[in-house]
């Protein structure tokens, strides 16, 4: 499962000098209201299918 980030906490999950105590911190539920859903191209799932035309839903 990727980590989804807030934009305000880009900077503290990049920053590698504190690498002792990693920012889990950062590990919490998204807020579900700021997700958005987008359909994916129908060719999207197969490995052999690849290429910028993925990236639109048509």
């Amino acid at each position: 499962m990727p980590a989804i980030l807030h934009p305000k906490d880009y900077e503290e999950w990049l920053d590698r000098q504190e690498v002792e105590r990693p920012p889990i911190h950062l590990l919490r539920p998204f807020d579900d209201f700021g997700m958005f859903i987008h359909n994916a191209h129908p060719k999207v799932g197969n490995v052999r299918n690849q290429g910028p035309e993925m990236l639109n839903s048509q």
